[in-house]
């Protein structure tokens, strides 16, 4: 974990690049899955941060524990489509949930 974390005033934050860094150079035994949200509108790169800011985002959802398994034949194909498979979606709307939902 001391190879994914920075500090920023002190304050420690997981590094996602570092993370993307460390599972792909240890494929078999990566640290966790992780998403990537990208907001399609490059003049405004924030991510809705109140309910009913809807942006139009992509998204790379990546599971690396998943795919070395598949990759190396321990799962089939039907059990990597029952877990949490890896995927891309582009230009979709994406929108926060307000806390009374």
């Amino acid at each position: 974990m001391n190879q994914i974390i920075e500090f920023k005033d002190n304050i420690p934050s997981i590094s996602y690049t570092k993370m993307r860094d460390y599972n792909d150079a240890h494929p078999e035994s990566p640290l966790q899955a992780y998403a990537v949200l990208e907001c399609v509108d490059k003049t405004e790169d924030l991510l809705p941060y109140i309910k009913g800011g809807k942006k139009k985002v992509n998204v790379t959802f990546v599971n690396p524990s998943l795919d070395y398994a598949y990759k190396n034949k321990l799962i089939t194909g039907a059990q990597y489509l029952m877990g949490c498979p890896s995927y891309t979606a582009t230009n979709i709307e994406f929108d926060v949930q307000g806390t009374s939902s």
